[in-house]
């Protein structure tokens, strides 16, 4: 008779009896479904006993002097049946009698081994000092075959170290062979040169893109000398080319030689960056004008002589020059100047020439964007968000880009321009100013489109509602919804604004087939990162298959805000809770915390006032988990035992309750200690 545990079970074990057959055990509880229980087991003749013992695996092993064997002794127990035994005492000694002269060291690892489920037991044979045979004996009394002998041989001292002779840092073209092959050396412990070890080569990297690249020899076997080597030949790309010499269990393995391909003759200059820029007059570009000069490889040539001229400039403009008028390639075969526009708006050409590779033309232009004061190239809601930094006294606006920022040219930067840039986004004025170049108006090629963004509408029993997902803050954004048909003006509004842009003026307005959304406010406070509902059109307005495009476009960063690009998609199958719903909590029972999960449906005012209340069973408060206004989703609390104090409660059965305007629901736990 035994008692479960605190697990449920109960355990007993059967000795076997005298006589080989078949055993039969229950096992009852009175009033337990599934009670009695039945166990069988066989018991066979001779089964179980130690009858023979082999020799598995280890004999005849080699090692160095004074180092353990690769691999252990093995020896296997059988009983009468060919069936393994567990738990034998093996008992493993070394014979003394027969050692190699003068041997001291040699040791087991272990010198009684029980056999494990598979009938097997092992140990490990240092070899002593003295090179020679070395026997062990393995036995077990009373079975066959014991005791069992396993012998290994330990050799004299075996390499100790590889060493760099000579080879590295060579240098040489591209596709051909260095002169001098890569050598190292081997020796053992006493300095003397080891012959007949094996070294392996390998090129361990390259220049990208190289082909052709090869060694003589990738194993070699060292000399009477102890000496090994390979030699290189190059790829057709440049750069540094690294070899790896490597033997196991030699000190300082692996080595590695450096040699660098040198390219050939130049032939090509092109374009590498700097191109097509744009800039405010009497400024310099933003990115250095920048030549690459290349071999017939595409490798890059360093060291060759470009000049740079201003070749072409608007009439009469001044102040134009370059920061140097020739430049020496680099190891990436560059060469590069700097471009400081003139007075004049037009187009500015540079031209770079060297002797034997031609030349390449450059091509920059002036501009002057009034409120692209973060010199973008666009006018977008991150200009916006910076003229507030500017007032706020964050950053400072200075030369021509406190002329961009004044968007009212009133000589001043203050709310009036920030009110001005919002008109001009939401299209209620469509123009900033008579100076503006209207090419860059809104460069939509000026703002990246990044996966850190994304939106999104989802159409709710109240209106159609629109989520936004970021990974960055977001000082602020701009919406341009597209439909299908003209919209009303007075779906230009947002009805709700949700937890996560509380805090963002929200103006919007409907002209045509479009509906502009700003939001922003006057501290910069961001939209930190997160998901979630963010405002709401009024649904008897808006259809959401009626949307044809949508554009996302928020401000982030600080100092220089940039614009970012989001996508935005659609969703016609709303996931938002349409009633009230409480869960189960789990686990239940629970110890130390459970969770409690529920439901809040949508609401025309965006929330509802939810509380969340733990109570006990004599209707006494406990906790209070929830008390507020929430919007509509699916929602997880946690409990962990304690009350409003902080302090642990007993076990025992608890209530819990929500409870809204026209709802309320609890249900039970309990809670084990």
């Amino acid at each position: 008779s035994t008692v479960t545990n605190d697990s449920g079970r109960a355990v007993n074990f059967l000795t076997l009896g005298n006589r080989a057959g078949q055993y039969t055990v229950t096992a009852t509880s009175a009033g337990l479904s599934g009670s009695p229980l039945t166990f069988t087991a066989t018991a066979v003749s001779g089964a179980g006993r130690p009858a023979t013992m082999l020799l598995t695996s280890g004999n005849n092993q080699t090692g160095y002097v004074s180092t353990s064997l690769a691999a252990p002794f093995v020896v296997t127990v059988l009983d009468s049946t060919a069936r393994p035994v567990e738990r034998v005492n093996v008992s493993f000694t070394i014979d003394a009698e027969n050692l190699p002269a003068g041997a001291v060291g040699q040791t087991l690892s272990a010198n009684s081994v029980p056999t494990d489920s598979s009938g097997r037991a092992a140990t490990v044979l240092t070899l002593g000092n003295k090179a020679g045979v070395y026997r062990v004996f393995a036995s077990v009394p009373g079975v066959a075959n014991s005791p069992i002998i396993f012998q290994a041989t330990a050799t004299t001292v075996p390499p100790a170290a590889l060493v760099y002779l000579s080879g590295s840092n060579q240098t040489g073209r591209v596709r051909t062979t260095l002169p001098s092959p890569f050598t190292v050396l081997v020796f053992d412990a006493q300095g003397n040169p080891v012959q007949g070890t094996q070294v392996t080569f390998a090129i361990d990297s390259l220049p990208t893109g190289s082909v052709g690249h090869a060694l003589s020899t990738t194993v070699a076997t060292t000399n009477n000398l102890g000496l090994a080597s390979t030699t290189l030949t190059f790829g057709q790309k440049s750069g540094r080319y690294v070899v790896r010499a490597e033997s196991p269990d030699l000190a300082n393995s692996p080595l590695r030689f450096l040699a660098r391909a040198l390219p050939e003759a130049p032939t090509v200059m092109a374009v590498a960056s700097g191109n097509n820029q744009a800039k405010s007059i009497r400024e310099e570009l933003d990115s250095a004008l920048v030549v690459r000069v290349a071999d017939p490889n595409d490798n890059p040539v360093p060291g060759i002589i470009v000049n740079f001229a201003i070749t072409e400039a608007p009439s009469g403009s001044v102040g134009h020059r370059l920061s140097s008028a020739s430049g020496i390639t680099d190891e990436r075969g560059l060469a590069s100047t700097r471009l400081t526009l003139g007075d004049k708006l037009g187009v500015y050409r540079v031209t770079a020439t060297a002797t034997g590779v031609g030349s390449v033309v450059f091509s920059a232009r002036t501009e002057v964007v009034i409120a692209d004061v973060n010199g973008d190239r666009g006018v977008n809601i991150a200009d916006l968000t910076m003229i507030i930094d500017h007032i706020l006294q964050r950053t400072r606006l200075t030369g021509i880009d406190s002329v961009k920022a004044d968007v009212n040219s009133d000589g001043s930067i203050d709310v009036a321009d920030v009110v001005h840039l919002r008109r001009f986004l939401l299209a209620e004025i469509t123009s900033l100013s008579k100076s503006s170049n209207p090419e860059f108006a809104f460069d939509r090629l000026s703002v990246p489109t990044s996966s850190a963004i994304r939106g999104e509408f989802e159409a709710t029993k109240y209106g159609i509602r629109f989520n936004m997902q970021n990974d960055v803050p977001v000082k602020g954004f701009q919406l341009v919804v597209r439909f299908k048909n003209v919209v009303p003006a007075a779906a230009g509004q947002v009805s709700v604004a949700f937890t996560r842009a509380k805090m963002m003026q929200m103006p919007a307005n409907a002209s045509g087939r479009e509906i502009r959304v700003v939001a922003y406010n006057d501290d910069n406070t961001p939209i930190e990162p997160g998901r979630g509902a963010i405002f709401r059109f009024a649904q008897e307005l808006l259809n959401l298959n009626d949307i044809e495009t949508a554009e996302l476009v928020v401000s982030t960063g600080e100092g220089i805000h940039q614009a970012l690009m989001g996508t935005v998609t659609a969703i016609q199958q709303t996931q938002l809770p349409v009633s009230f719903k409480l869960e189960q909590n789990y686990p239940n029972p629970f110890n130390p915390s459970t969770t409690i999960e529920f439901e809040v449906p949508d609401d025309p005012s965006g929330f509802i006032n939810v509380a969340l209340v733990i109570y006990n069973q004599l209707g006494q408060r406990v906790k209070t988990l929830v008390d507020g206004e929430l919007e509509a989703g699916r929602y997880k609390q946690v409990w962990d035992g304690t009350d409003d104090g902080g302090i642990r409660v007993s076990s025992g059965m608890y209530y819990y309750r929500l409870l809204s305007r026209d709802y309320q629901s609890a249900k039970r736990m309990v809670l084990l200690r």
